[in-house]
């Protein structure tokens, strides 16, 4: 086993000299520069800068991914995210050449290319016409992920616990008493109908999906889709 120490000039916080001099040096060359306190102000500072609606490509960076910028960017609706769209061509490009390329080649892969084949080749006795055709496609574990638990119930909770402080009396009231008490037993035993359903009304109550942090998965909730419904959009 071996290990790489890094130098302590790339984890060390500069000194006030050093940053100063740092400061100075960038002005000199025409940089206009604003020091903050934290993380979260580096964040809010370069958003302000950059006028909403504006086309923004975020290339790999730590920098980016710890302050929040990337995913403000990427994941929010307040700018047009280059890399998004390149990423989409990109899969929409691997779909046209290979549709199913995730998929093992066994007969429920064959099956499909060949039905699609089949009703959308003119000469096929089996084609469909554009106008009736009609595409069906299960939601949980099929466009987005369901383990270790579905993404809308996740965000579901997490809605729940935020709105909390302004609904006190969801302490005692099920089934949101069971999910801020961490209960998920009993609040599964409530079911759909006295569990999910009320707190998915919460939900859709609330706000968009792309805009409510990160999930679980380390990525906004919006973005917790499997690759086919990405190469669609």
């Amino acid at each position: 086993m071996s290990t790489t120490a890094t130098p302590d000039q790339f984890t060390a916080l500069p000194d006030e000299q050093a940053l100063a001099s740092t400061v100075t040096a960038l002005e000199e060359h025409g940089f206009s520069v604003e020091v903050v306190d934290d993380l979260d102000a580096a964040r809010e500072a370069v958003l302000a800068r950059i006028p909403h609606g504006s086309t923004v490509m975020t290339n790999t960076s730590v920098t980016l991914a710890e302050t929040g910028i990337a995913d403000a960017i990427n994941d929010g609706d307040l700018y047009d995210a280059a890399r998004n769209r390149m990423f989409a061509l990109a899969n929409l490009a691997y779909a046209q050449s290979d549709p199913l390329r995730s998929w093992n080649d066994g007969p429920a892969r064959k099956a499909i290319l060949n039905f699609v084949a089949d009703v959308t080749d003119e000469a096929s006795a089996d084609f469909v016409k554009p106008e009736q055709r009609i595409a069906t496609f299960d939601n949980d574990g099929t466009l987005w992920a369901e383990k270790p638990i579905y993404v809308e119930f996740q965000f579901a909770i997490d809605r729940v616990k935020a709105l909390a402080p302004q609904h006190p009396e969801w302490k005692t009231t099920p089934p949101f008493n069971h999910l801020l008490a961490g209960d998920t037993t009993a609040f599964m035993a409530g079911g759909d109908t006295k569990s999910a359903r009320p707190c998915t009304a919460i939900e859709i109550a609330g706000e968009a999906r792309n805009t409510a942090g990160t999930s679980p998965w380390r990525r906004a909730y919006a973005a917790c889709q499997y690759r086919p419904p990405l190469a669609w959009e």
